[in-house]
């Protein structure tokens, strides 16, 4: 930590059950920083979690506002503002840094998806393994996109994701928001999993035209630990907040 620098680390929570899965880790990681003098903030999306509204009354533009609030009120009380991200939190994340004048220090991206295509075919195949799993008739993904055409909008997991929704999210591509970045911001691409110890760039991001000097502003950390957001139960995962905490200590 730079000494005479007050600090603020901003957690920025993934979509539907996954935001869910990432509670507990969040507040352990919030209060490893704050112990170590760094201020940390935790919040949900305006309709999710904890925060006021219903699901289904805000939209995408709406969630972008909610991180520059928080990200402005962080500014009121510290001169480094840091983001930590999970899956698609790193796309609404970096895509708001790159369309506003946000400065941001460092980003952690806990196994970012790489675009919100990525994100939306995940959903459809929960909607597939849901029906299978209830015993329902067996849909294709074509019965499922046809469906959504005729609503409206994907029924999944309990969650209502509008067809706008849907169309905000599949714009977003991580490698975007990474690139417009490189060179003010230090980032950490964190992959959980079995390790098998190779750092080497995400494919998504080796097709980017990166100069050397940009490169050196993003590292990769290839972690060996259990990936907590795809357990049915609450589950820790004590290497990625190690490897998180020594980023900002």
């Amino acid at each position: 930590m730079t000494m005479g620098v007050s600090q603020a680390v901003i957690l920025v929570p993934p979509f539907a059950e996954e935001m869910n899965r990432s509670k507990k880790m969040y507040v352990l990681c919030a209060r490893l920083l704050a112990n170590a003098g760094i201020h940390s903030l935790c919040f949900d999306f305006a309709g999710t979690g904890d925060s006021y509204g219903e699901w289904g009354d805000f939209d995408y533009s709406d969630w972008k506002q909610n991180l520059i609030d928080v990200y402005q009120f962080a500014k009121k009380f510290a001169s480094n503002i840091s983001l930590i991200t999970m899956r698609d939190g790193g796309l609404i994340s970096l895509n708001l840094v790159k369309q506003n004048d946000i400065n941001i220090d460092k980003c952690v991206l806990w196994d970012p998806i790489d675009s919100g295509e990525v994100l939306i075919r995940q959903l459809i195949r929960m909607k597939i393994a849901n029906a299978m799993a209830g015993d329902l008739k067996k849909i294709t993904t074509r019965e499922v996109l046809d469906e959504i055409d005729k609503s409206g909008f994907l029924e999944v997991g309990g969650y209502h994701v509008s067809s706008d929704l849907i169309a905000a999210i599949k714009a977003e591509k991580i490698a975007e928001g990474i690139e417009s970045v490189l060179g003010s911001t230090e980032l950490h691409w964190m992959t959980t999993g079995k390790s098998n110890g190779n750092n080497a760039l995400p494919i998504c991001l080796s097709r980017l035209n990166l100069a050397d000097n940009a490169l050196e502003q993003l590292k990769v950390h290839s972690v060996n630990d259990v990936r907590f957001w795809m357990q049915q139960e609450v589950t820790i995962s004590p290497f990625l907040l190690r490897q998180t905490r020594q980023v900002f200590v």
